[in-house]
């Protein structure tokens, strides 16, 4: 559902980001073929979309996360400061009103803060069940993201909330 919505901000000839994550990958399932240039930092991610002709996948470098089987660290920062990114898909493993959008690594949040500063739009996707939960690095706040895209189990206050912050739902 997440990812079917996320589609929609998927225009031909763009540089797009796509974060690593199971959401990011049910995405990356979904892209149709067309002129995209998409940078990664999931393996698993980078080798789905080589099965399209047209997308051109560039792989960022670095140390590879063996528990998200995506790459990380001073290799990737450095590749990623090279881009111009017309969208960027970044996930989240927790938010709180509080904290915001954090996850668990140091790494991922320094790549995660990295990719939405270089980023024009910023497109956060977060299935509801991470609502409520902190994780140690928040690398964003409502205001930073443009657009979240979530399931029906967001609540209306939560999502009243990001309203409020400028981030349309």
């Amino acid at each position: 559902e997440i990812a079917e919505k996320a589609l929609e901000y998927i225009g031909e000839n763009r540089s797009v980001y796509i974060d690593a994550g199971s959401t990011m990958m049910a995405l990356a399932e979904r892209i149709q073929d067309k002129q995209l240039l998409i940078s990664t930092s999931g393996i698993n991610i980078a080798a789905e979309l080589l099965k399209h002709k047209e997308c051109r996948v560039n792989l960022i470098g670095g140390e590879v996360n063996k528990d998200s089987i995506a790459t990380y660290g001073p290799s990737a920062r450095a590749d990623i400061e090279k881009l111009n990114i017309d969208v960027a898909f970044v996930a989240a493993t927790a938010f709180s009103e509080k904290c915001g959008f954090s996850c668990g690594n140091v790494h991922d949040y320094e790549l995660k803060k990295l990719v939405l500063e270089r980023a024009t739009q910023r497109v956060l996707l977060m299935d509801s069940s991470k609502v409520g939960n902190v994780m140690p690095y928040t690398f964003a706040r409502p205001g930073d993201i443009d657009i979240l895209i979530s399931d029906s189990g967001l609540s209306e206050e939560v999502r009243a909330f990001f309203e409020e912050q400028g981030t349309k739902v």
